[in-house]
């Protein structure tokens, strides 16, 4: 391909009715955005669209690995969406499709949100964007469960009543104070650290609701079910904003693999309060080995100089880079995808 030429995929997708009726219909982005490649004088290779699928991940997005595919193949050197969240909504995807964007030599434009990959600039501020982004999906998300327990404070909660509910005589769901303790303790000793099959092999020593059988998977479908967010004094399943400290790119792709990778984990943290703070802790510990690592690649390597940087910034820059990503693989590997809490 002509590096001169500018050959553009114009990626558009919708994963609601709702969200079309609000704006984002494939019509009018695609409208849009062939007005946009017009201005920008892009050469317009193909419109990929995906109707009706989610941001979640990029990987069944039929369109969109098409379009990587073409990518790949040279066939484009740019690729021009609505908003970044018709992209990706995942910092980890992101974090993906930037490094593939730049092994192929490939750029990202951002109508509405004023994004370009082609400058250094341009790149930080799409990774800024794509943290907020997650941040409110995460917020949005925990805020969610809540919803059922206004359902169920309402009487709208259809089907049997789980254990700590019961149906009264108008079939409304209510609060059953007979079995409420149980769940409530259920509860208690998971904060306490108990596994699943400890708490079930008490509670079958104990003979509670005999002739019930307790398995550990019963009680894990307790501690999981939505349901009871809320109505036992649960902690407050979001993150917490009066945590003092920051949640840099590092935390917020420690959050992305917990949430991916390690369920029991981020359930855990959430539970007893300590999400925000691990966040902050990784993100700390993370810059600091950065800075580090940077430190000693600087003062091991004599092309890192001051000197040396005025002779040949380029070459300079490029070494700079080379190391920063050597740095960034390691705090990956030794703070971010690892089980320790």
């Amino acid at each position: 391909m002509n590096n001169e030429r500018k050959i553009a995929a114009v990626y558009i997708r919708v994963s609601t009715e709702d969200q079309a009726r609000e704006g984002f219909s494939l019509g009018e982005q695609k409208e849009k955005l062939l007005q946009l490649c017009a201005f920008k004088e892009y050469e317009v290779f193909k419109v990929y669209e995906d109707a009706g699928i989610s941001a979640k991940d990029m990987e069944h997005r039929p369109a969109f690995q098409e379009m990587l595919q073409d990518m790949r193949d040279g066939k484009i050197n740019y690729i021009v969406a609505y908003k970044l969240d018709r992209v990706t909504r995942s910092v980890r995807d992101l974090e993906e499709l930037i490094s593939q964007l730049e092994k192929y030599n490939c750029y990202l434009v951002c109508d509405r949100d004023d994004v370009n990959t082609s400058t250094a600039n341009g790149r930080f501020f799409v990774r800024m964007l794509t943290v907020l982004s997650q941040l409110e999906i995460e917020i949005v998300s925990e805020r969610t469960k809540f919803g059922l327990n206004g359902a169920i404070k309402s009487s709208h909660l259809s089907g049997p009543a789980p254990l700590g509910y019961k149906k009264d005589g108008n079939k409304k769901t209510i609060v059953d104070e007979t079995t409420k303790p149980i769940i409530e303790r259920i509860f208690k000793m998971y904060l306490e650290g108990k596994s699943f099959q400890q708490i079930s092999n008490i509670f079958n020593e104990e003979k509670l609701l005999n002739p019930k059988k307790w398995k550990d998977t019963t009680i894990q479908k307790i501690i999981d079910n939505k349901i009871y967010m809320g109505d036992y004094e649960l902690p407050n399943l979001t993150l917490n904003d009066n945590k003092k400290g920051t949640i840099n790119k590092f935390g917020m792709l420690r959050l992305d693999y917990l949430k991916a990778h390690k369920k029991a984990l981020y359930t855990t943290l959430l539970m007893k309060d300590k999400l925000t703070n691990h966040l902050i802790s990784v993100s700390k510990d993370a810059e600091n080995l950065l800075d580090s690592l940077m430190e000693n690649y600087k003062n091991s390597d004599e092309k890192l100089s001051e000197k040396n940087k005025e002779i040949n910034q380029l070459e300079w820059v490029k070494l700079m880079n080379n190391y920063k990503n050597t740095a960034e693989e390691i705090v990956l590997k030794e703070l971010i995808y690892t089980e320790n809490a």
